[in-house]
């Protein structure tokens, strides 16, 4: 049975973006990967489909080609750049999917150099075809899609605009990655409610090797974690159902 009777199942993706795994060199699992699943466990409590990704177990997630710089409808919803036939490893075949089919989404990462890791950046680089793509194309020619443009027939669309969104950073030290990932799904047209957004810090005041421990006493770290998770829930529950149409969605490029 539905947890959100009026407005249908509530479906969430919770996505772990740090590249560690438990057996690489640290030998010990991230403390990104350790949220996500704390996160998982209250999100089975109130959402009806739950999907919690480790970007780690997937084959590395091709670049970004920018055809989207050459003309606009020249960008394919989903990305068509590496398709199955040729790259049937790309995972993106697959989160494209569970993209379509969730309310909501939570971002978990470490912070890399005042920014999040590189395993999400080629993520969120392949979400460019969310942000205006064509769909349904079935070709890359060039100067068909300019013919295209300057016929005024191609109206892009955000593809996944009204999915709910929640931002949760951990480092030792430093911040920073929050607010590039907010923009960047910000434009996508995500609603970020109030309250999902965490930049915590933890263990900056031990060693490093005593970071887990340091994670296991914070409990403002992990009430962090819980709120965010229910906020995103409780926000999904209020727009579900609703067709939010940026005005930047009729706008070309």
């Amino acid at each position: 049975m539905s947890k959100n009777k009026k407005g249908g199942k509530i479906k969430l993706w919770i996505i772990n973006a740090s590249p560690r795994e438990k057996d690489d060199c640290p030998q010990e699992k991230s403390k990104s990967q350790r949220i996500a699943e704390y996160m998982f466990k209250i999100a089975k409590k109130e959402a009806d489909e739950i999907y919690l990704t480790n970007l780690y177990e997937y084959p590395p997630i091709a670049p970004c080609k920018g055809c989207v710089s050459t003309v606009m409808s020249l960008c394919h919803y989903p990305c068509d750049c590496y398709p199955d036939i040729k790259y049937p490893k790309d995972p993106m075949h697959e989160f494209y999917k569970i993209g379509e089919k969730v309310d909501g989404i939570i971002f978990v990462t470490p912070v890399h150099w005042w920014s999040f890791s590189s395993h999400l950046s080629l993520f969120l680089g392949r979400l460019c075809c969310v942000d205006g793509g064509r769909e349904h194309a079935n070709n890359k020619d060039r100067e068909f899609e300019i013919k295209l443009i300057k016929s005024g027939k191609f109206k892009p669309e955000k593809h996944w605009a009204g999915k709910v969104a929640g931002i949760y950073t951990i480092s030792e030290s430093t911040t920073g990655a929050a607010e590039p990932l907010a923009m960047t799904l910000n434009w996508m047209g995500f609603w970020i409610p109030p309250h999902c957004i965490s930049e915590e810090i933890i263990g900056n005041e031990v060693q490093y090797h005593e970071h887990q421990k340091a994670l296991d006493n914070n409990l403002c770290s992990w009430n962090s974690a819980r709120y965010l998770i229910l906020n995103v829930i409780e926000a999904i529950k209020i727009t579900k159902g609703r067709k939010l149409n940026p005005t930047d969605a009729k706008c070309l490029r």
